[in-house]
């Protein structure tokens, strides 16, 4: 509800009332007087005066009531209420306007603060292998092993009879004797000639004939029994000896070593230098993945070293670079495994880098079918044993402690592997073998 509008034209309220009392009244601002007019003006009598005064004094009577009329009406229609009315129907909507011209485009504003990198997210499931590519050239020689240690001097054989002179040449004849000349007289003495050069040495002489044989020694100790002549023994190429017998049964024959056996990646040294950072120092280790002899499908990895227990990776780099690590935990393509005795190990540098790094989660080593041996959860090394090696990686320092910078950097990254993207130029993976 809401209150009429107390600005009501004063003349329309008069209007009103003077019609209801059968008189009109006008009241305009366009005129300059008012006129008011009785029913019935045909009985007026202009001629009497008296009939004038009366009918304007009923006038200003009925202009006095009139007026008492409008001020209280005034008060009541202050005090009026209306109801609002129903909302009328929406017009139809008017034309669209013409559009105005396009605005002036602002300038650039200055470019935000980069924010913060957020956390890393965890590893996606890796795809399926591509298709292998060509196969790489073959990577260097490796160095030679050390010569082995000269074996003992045999026994000097007995010296032969001495064989018979030869015969003595014959001499030659004597010539004939000159005339002898007069003797004459004995002069001084002349000095003592140089010593003439030595003859040449005379030919050998024939070798003499073997001489009688001594009598026989005495019989030695017997030897250790020999396989059976029935069984066969192979090499598997990895150090270990598989013997094979006709009733199916088959033995492994391993000597007793320490080292990497059969490692062309590490020379001695380097598997001694292993063996002391894992504290093991006569352990010895049996090859089972070879990347340039067993190929580079990472389903051949894990056939052949999955489920082997603890192992060794060796890496060799087209930059230079040789690494590797210890996985405590058996491959077996089921995710992050491992604990804190895992590390990675840089030949080239003679370094040993442990957990943790940056993240002390437990991301020592990650199994996948799709994946070759693979360690930390940056992932601090990441080998992928296609052909091409293109999307090996190292984000070192994730997991395992940069020797130098930090993590992120490349400083730390390119100390390591030397690159964000290596190429793999061998791997060998080697198991506990005694």
């Amino acid at each position: 509800m809401r209150r009429l509008p107390v600005a009501v034209p004063l003349f329309t309220v008069l209007f009103f009332i003077v019609s209801l009392t059968g008189n009109v009244l006008i009241a305009d601002p366009t005129f300059s007087s008012l006129a008011f007019a009785q029913k019935g003006k045909d009985k007026k009598d202009d001629n009497d005066e008296k009939n004038e005064l009366k009918g304007n004094k009923r006038l200003r009577e009925a202009v006095s009531e009139l007026q008492t009329t409008t001020v209280d009406l005034q008060d009541q229609i202050n005090t009026i209420e209306l109801l609002e009315g129903p909302k009328g129907d929406t017009g139809p909507a008017g034309p669209t306007g013409a559009t105005g011209p396009q605005g002036v485009v602002g300038a650039t504003g200055p470019q935000g603060v980069a924010g913060a990198t957020g956390p890393q997210g965890a590893t996606g499931s890796a795809g399926a292998d591509g298709t292998d590519g060509a196969t790489g050239a073959t990577g260097p020689q490796g160095p030679q092993g050390t010569t082995g240690s000269a074996g003992a001097d045999g026994a000097d054989g007995a010296t032969g009879a001495t064989g018979p002179q030869g015969p003595q040449g014959a001499t030659g004849s004597t010539g004939a004797d000159g005339a002898d000349g007069a003797t004459g007289a004995t002069g001084p003495q002349g000095p003592q000639g140089t010593t003439g050069s030595a003859g040449a040495d005379g030919t050998d002489g024939a070798t003499g004939a073997t001489g009688p044989q001594g009598p026989q020694g005495d019989t030695g100790p017997a030897g250790a029994d020999g396989i059976s002549a029935s069984c066969s023994v192979a090499d598997d190429g990895k150090g270990t000896a598989i013997l094979t017998c006709p009733d199916g049964t088959t033995a492994s024959l391993v000597a007793n070593w320490d080292g990497f056996l059969d490692s062309i990646l590490a020379s001695e040294a380097e598997g001694d230098q292993i063996n002391a950072w894992l504290g093991t120092p006569d352990q010895g280790w049996l090859l089972c993945y070879r990347r340039s002899t067993d190929g580079t499908s990472t389903s051949t990895f894990h056939s052949q070293c999955d489920n082997k227990g603890a192992t060794v990776t060796i890496i060799t780099l087209t930059n230079g670079k040789k690494i590797g690590g210890y996985a405590a935990s058996q491959w077996n393509h089921t995710g992050y495994t491992g604990n804190s005795s895992n590390f990675l190990f840089s030949l080239t540098n003679n370094f040993k880098h442990i957990p943790p790094g940056t993240n002390t989660g437990p991301y020592y080593q990650y199994s996948h079918l799709s994946f070759g041996p693979t360690f930390g959860g940056g992932h601090d090394f990441y080998t992928n044993l296609g052909s091409s090696s293109s999307s090996t990686y190292c984000n070192f320092g994730f997991t395992y402690q940069c020797r130098v910078g930090a993590f992120g950097s490349t400083t730390c990254r390119n100390d390591f592997c030397g690159e964000y993207r290596p190429t793999l130029a061998d791997v060998e993976v080697f198991y506990k073998g005694n």
